[in-house]
């Protein structure tokens, strides 16, 4: 079966999913506070713990350099998200241009893309996705704090470093060189918490759309420019600097759905920090995430076509 293809059915289960989380909420199961909740311990508990287990292996110098390589490719898209995001997106005022550059730039790759690349390649494409995911943390915490209408001071550094994803990747590399294992125990529970990843996150995406207006989010004509660029022209932009370059194809896939993941609901967050279109913000969260159902696979399709 081709990655298109399971990348396909991996979106069915992810909507089965997220349609659980969904119904959940509109039923009272799933509250507000119950779904900041479980937000927080996916972020700060069960995707650290599935990143750390993507560095339990035994060393050996082609992971290493396949590492080197993924933050190199990781670093070359989100100079080609930024090249687009400030290159198109020049009209309008400071607070909707702020959220429209953000949400191109920053992806959803930690709540979208570890279910997805885990679903597909397990933990070795978890292993490589911690690249990009630390290239997104040092950039989302400087770039994206400034763009949002924030003042970095000397806090920039303490947040990308206190991120939990940043401190298991750490972790998980100083494990991976000088080989060193957890317990058996040990690793089995962190395994069961790592295996909550994809139900948890996608139940808590369904929850956050739906308490979103969501046919409003749809309605806005600008969305759909903002997610045009974000969905299909970065990607597109990222598959064809990848086709120059021979790279292990699990790297590239994995950059790839990162990339093509929707925009970070970060972004969200960070508007409502720093007093900036929060409920814009939230809109392009929405119409990113429903439409990349759809433009996932075929993203993936044309990545097979050009660089596989």
């Amino acid at each position: 079966m081709s990655i298109s293809a399971l990348i396909f059915n991996q979106i069915i289960i992810i909507m089965i999913l997220i349609a659980v989380g969904g119904v959940s909420c509109k039923i009272g199961l799933i509250s507000d506070e119950a779904n900041k909740s479980m937000s927080k311990l996916v972020n700060n508990v069960v995707n650290p713990a599935v990143v750390f287990l993507s560095f339990q292996k035994q060393y050996d110098t082609e992971h290493a350099k396949g590492l080197i390589f993924a933050l190199g490719l990781a670093g070359v898209a989100f100079a080609i998200s930024m090249a687009f995001a400030y290159g198109i997106l020049r009209k309008g005022n400071s607070e909707v241009l702020a959220v429209e550059r953000f949400s191109c730039i920053y992806p959803n790759c930690g709540f979208m893309g570890i279910p997805l690349v885990y679903g597909l390649f397990g933990t070795e494409g978890v292993f490589y996705l911690t690249a990009y995911l630390t290239i997104f943390n040092i950039l989302v915490w400087s770039h994206g704090v400034t763009l949002m209408g924030g003042n970095l001071g000397g806090e920039a550094l303490k947040r990308v470093l206190k991120t939990p994803a940043i401190i298991a990747t750490f972790l998980g590399i100083i494990f991976f060189i000088t080989g060193l294992r957890l317990p058996e125990l040990l690793d089995m529970s962190v395994v069961y918490i790592g295996n909550m990843n994809t139900p948890m996150a996608m139940m808590v995406g369904g929850a956050t759309l739906a308490r979103t207006d969501v046919f409003n989010a749809l309605k806005n004509k600008r969305i759909y420019i903002v997610a045009i660029i974000k969905l299909i022209v970065i990607p597109l932009a990222v598959i064809l600097s990848a086709s120059f370059l021979n790279i292990n194809q699990v790297i590239v896939v994995t950059t790839i759905i990162a990339t093509a993941s929707p925009s970070a609901i970060t972004g969200t967050m960070f508007a409502l920090t720093y007093d900036g279109d929060a409920f814009y913000a939230s809109e392009v969260f929405t119409a990113t995430t429903i439409m990349s159902i759809i433009t996932i696979p075929l993203i993936i399709w044309i990545a097979e076509v050009f660089t596989m």
